[in-house]
């Protein structure tokens, strides 16, 4: 008796083709197969014509055939042995004795051991493993001599589902799975911002480094540069077009130093005198209790006029009515000489200084960068009254906070309170000339002058265009 063939229909069903032409005598012709597995549990399949179908065959293992007849007492005669092993399929156990260990509070430690051999279901060629929380998931594949694995970049203080899977050819099989939390992260993060100038083109860089919830990054950027390019960080969202707020929701953690780089145009390269420029960041983000941490930095440079100009900042139509943007106040009891520019002068340097008459060193101090123009002293409160940059708002120096503050609505106050005799504007290019005493003070296009009397030469104290 000779099995001729035997063909695999799926992973778990064969058909077996026997010679049923064999003269044989005093026998019946009922045929059957014999199959024994690697357990050595036997099974009989009835031969029709001379076929039979196998059935519930596990894939992957190794069978023991053999065709046979009934003779006349009853008792099965068999042929030769066949062996034929079934094709491979996905493993149908889990890898044994999963641990998943915590580390740190941004990553698990998984080891495991092999398949049981009669799971394997073919040659096992890779473990994937994954770990996976409500909102994370970290997954990747390790070959099959491998047993352990790090698994990093994870959340701080959150709970995770890590699985581990053997991988046939065919595919991966079950997986072993177990639930654990990471610890409690140091969440901090890092941060400076650099810049780069080349001609009109400012780079603006920011770096990362560290870990938060909700982060959040805010430009403010001066009225004289433009947008040009940028790269948003991954996961970033930019709130609108005209905004420079860029979001993160969720966790946030770099890989080593994050960059985000932002490219401006400086439209005031053409001026008429070098200047600063400022670029605050705000950086923004939530530690794990959702406490919002918040770190303010800038970007500060000097730049140089590509040409320079002498620009004539215009008097506002709703100034107030005692603004001057050019012009002088002396203080006749302290003897302190105050000289306000603020027609020639941008809002990033000071318009205003001052300088004791008696003190002949000639140096001048800078007045706060918002004084647009000095009123006087209050001829009640004595406090030293001014007018903004804006010229409108007004400013009164407080003597004990020894700083400027702001009242917008002073018109009242301004004109009846001062002595506008020891006030002079100087707005005219005209030779302007006042007698304080015996010093004498000229003003024109090209400055403010000075002589001790009328027999001596004018010496330039101050001069507009800076």
């Amino acid at each position: 008796l000779t099995i001729l063939k035997i063909e695999q229909i799926t992973r778990y069903s064969i058909n077996i083709t026997i010679d049923v032409n064999t003269p044989i005598f005093n026998i019946s012709d009922y045929y059957v197969i014999k199959s024994k597995d690697p357990n050595n549990d036997i099974n009989l399949f009835d031969v029709t014509g001379s076929s039979a179908l196998i059935t519930s065959l596990h894939s992957y293992t190794l069978y023991e055939f053999s065709a046979g007849l009934q003779n006349e007492f009853g008792f099965y005669v068999y042929g030769n042995l066949f062996y034929f092993q079934t094709n491979k399929d996905v493993p149908t156990g889990c890898p044994s004795n999963l641990n998943v260990a915590t580390i740190s509070s941004t990553a698990l430690l998984l080891s495991w051991d092999k398949v049981e051999f009669s799971s394997r279901k073919g040659i096992i060629v890779m473990y994937l493993y994954t770990c996976f929380s409500s909102e994370y998931s970290v997954s990747n594949n390790v070959g099959n001599n491998t047993f352990i694995v790090t698994v990093d970049n994870l959340v701080p203080e959150t709970y995770y589902n890590c699985s581990v899977a053997a991988c046939t050819k065919v595919g991966c099989g079950v997986a072993a799975s177990k639930n654990v939390k990471t610890l409690v992260g140091n969440i901090h993060m890092d941060s400076c911002v650099h810049g780069f100038v080349e001609k009109d083109i400012l780079n603006i860089s920011l770096q990362l480094n560290g870990s938060g919830y909700n982060v959040t990054i805010e430009y403010f950027f001066p009225p004289f540069v433009t947008f040009a390019s940028e790269s948003v960080l991954h996961g970033f969202l930019k709130l609108n077009s005209a905004q420079f707020k860029y979001i993160f929701s969720g966790y946030f953690k770099t890989k080593g130093v994050t960059t985000h780089n932002i490219t401006l145009k400086v439209n005031k390269r053409k001026c008429f005198s070098d200047f600063s420029i400022e670029i605050p960041v705000k950086l923004s983000y939530q530690n794990t209790l959702g406490v919002l941490k918040v770190v303010t930095m800038a970007y500060q440079k000097n730049l140089t006029c590509s040409f320079k100009v002498s620009p004539k900042i215009p008097r506002d139509k709703n100034a107030s009515s005692e603004y001057y943007g050019r012009g002088m106040y002396i203080d006749n009891e302290k003897f302190n000489f105050y000289i306000c520019m603020n027609q020639h002068v941008e809002s990033t340097v000071p318009a205003c200084y001052y300088s004791n008459i008696h003190n002949g060193n000639g140096l001048w101090a800078a007045l706060d960068v918002r004084v647009g123009c000095v009123l006087g002293h209050h001829l009640v409160t004595k406090e030293l009254w001014a007018i903004h940059r804006n010229q409108k708002s007004y400013l009164y120096f407080h003597g004990i906070h020894k700083k400027w503050l702001t009242l917008n609505n002073g018109d009242g106050i301004a004109a009846s309170n001062f002595n506008k005799s020891m006030r002079i504007s100087l707005e005219e290019d005209k030779d302007q000339v006042y007698t304080f005493g015996s010093n004498h003070w000229m003003g024109n296009t090209k400055g403010l002058f000075y002589r001790n009397d009328s027999f001596s030469s004018w010496l330039q104290k101050v001069r507009w265009n800076r």
